[in-house]
């Protein structure tokens, strides 16, 4: 009788300890369906800082043009103004006025150093509206945070993100172009963890391919053009991760096929050596990375 109380009781114990230990499983397990919306928020305010960055680029290699006149044309106005105030001077002496002097041309130096004041003014409003951008980055970063301890994601992911913001907003602090755009696409990349514990969503694997075209692109404008193969050949991997993954109607699977054939062309563009070359091809993968991604909502 004893022995088979010590039995129960001991078979008592080890339901109790099992019940215990999957009461303490991490959440790692527990893959939400739901997207947290501070990480939307960061995902998005990172895609368009990026964006931003670039038309300050586009911005600062933007020529200037300055309107200059020939003798012909000033000869001609010289003509016709000189007309006009004929046909009204008896009328402007006749009141006591004095006839109106045109103001003197301006030469092309003061014009074109006009025109790039115009240009230094509107990149300076560009990059003030990136630093309030990335101050809204940081509050929803740091409300986003406590949600990715508690779902699971590993402290180290967490420091990359911290680190990369950080770098981000000093960069832009400083107007420091390419360096803001480095540490813009590591965000890309360090969201990509977060994404990942999410239940059937593939946004993990849509930035990480677009951290990879971006980071090629990047090391083409400093011509590293063999660091940019070999960065490129990387889509393989998370492709092959994507496929696996993604869940698309039969109509839309030809979406993925296109993503892959313009990632294929980007990485055969690069044996040209031509920046702008890359951009084009780059920014046809980023077209069809969001029809892929629209397609699989």
């Amino acid at each position: 009788m004893k022995r088979k109380a010590l039995i129960f009781f001991i078979l008592a114990l080890i339901i109790l300890s099992s019940c215990s230990q999957q009461a303490e499983q991490p959440k790692t397990d527990e893959k939400k369906d739901k997207v947290s919306e501070e990480l939307v928020k960061i995902q998005e305010s990172n895609k368009t800082a990026i964006e931003d960055l670039e038309k300050i680029m586009e911005k600062v290699e933007e020529p200037i043009f300055v309107e200059v006149k020939d003798e012909a044309d000033k000869k001609q106005e010289e003509e016709s103004g000189g007309g006009e105030t004929g046909g009204s001077e008896g009328q402007e002496q006749g009141q006591g006025q004095q006839p109106l002097i045109p103001p003197e041309e301006k030469t092309y130096e003061e014009k074109k150093e006009e025109e790039n004041i115009k240009k230094q003014e509107e990149i300076e409003k560009m990059w003030m509206s990136l630093s309030t951008k990335v101050e809204g980055i940081h509050n929803s970063w740091n409300n986003f945070k406590i949600t990715a301890i508690e779902e699971g994601v590993d402290t180290k992911s967490i420091a990359t993100t911290d680190s990369a913001l950080n770098s981000l907003t000093i960069a832009i602090g400083k107007k420091e172009l390419m360096t803001s755009i480095k540490e813009g696409n590591k965000m890309t990349l360090s969201l990509a963890n977060y994404f990942d514990v999410y239940k059937g969503n593939v946004q993990g694997d849509f930035n990480r391919i677009t951290y990879t075209v971006t980071e090629t692109y990047i090391q083409a404008l400093e011509d590293n053009w063999d660091k940019a193969q070999s960065i490129a050949l990387e889509y393989e991997e998370y492709f092959s991760r994507l496929r696996q993954k993604i869940e698309l109607e039969k109509k839309d699977e030809k979406l993925l096929d296109t993503l892959e054939i313009s990632i294929r062309d980007l990485i055969s563009s690069l044996k040209y050596k031509d920046a702008d070359l890359v951009k084009i091809k780059r920014g046809v993968v980023l077209t069809n990375i969001e029809r892929v991604n629209e397609a699989a909502k």
